[in-house]
């Protein structure tokens, strides 16, 4: 099975383009509420299966954020307030929870030291732990620092998406909390 996280409408449109051409299994969506303006202006676009994006390569960046769905913008909003301070990150959208790009993560987690996954998603079995799976079995772990943020596993109460977002703490600030500090 395949599993997507599109970012805004823009990609939710080219992912179900390329769901459909892809001729390999059941394919699931985990896509943002909220506009979706752009999703009718979009052109169709095929998107490998399995290939995340680099979105920041900042060079000498010791940090790698690995960002899923709506989360990808803020991950892009904290690296951008942490580069003006000196402490440049790697942002990525993943794009793929399953198949997820082993080769892509493994190759960024060599060359940095912290490595930080977000997804408006719970902790347990999502992006973060497929990554930390992923680099404990090809022993790519040994001294880096590694966050994983999305939901506990815990009641979180109704809220609008950003009270959510920042309760939770993987909003743009919270992210630039969790590495900054």
């Amino acid at each position: 099975m395949t599993i997507m996280a599109p970012r805004n409408g823009a990609q939710l449109r080219q992912m179900l383009y390329s769901a459909f051409m892809y001729d390999a299994g059941p394919v699931a969506f985990r896509f943002p509420r909220g506009d979706t303006e752009e999703f009718q202006k979009t052109p169709l676009e095929l998107i490998p299966r399995g290939k995340a994006e680099i979105l920041h390569s900042p060079k000498q960046a010791t940090t790698l954020i690995l960002a899923l769905g709506p989360c990808v913008q803020f991950a892009v909003n904290a690296a951008e307030k942490l580069g003006a301070e000196g402490k440049p990150c790697t942002v990525v959208d993943a794009r793929f929870v399953k198949p997820l790009d082993e080769k892509l993560i493994c190759e960024l987690a060599l060359c940095h030291d912290k490595i930080v996954t977000v997804e408006d998603h719970v902790k347990i079995g999502g992006l973060g732990s497929a990554v930390l799976e992923l680099l404990a079995e090809n022993s790519l772990l040994g001294g880096k620092e590694f966050i994983r943020l999305g939901i506990s596993d815990e009641f979180v109460p109704h809220g609008s998406q950003p009270e959510l977002y920042n309760r939770c703490g993987f909003d743009a600030e919270g992210i630039y909390n969790a590495i900054a500090n």
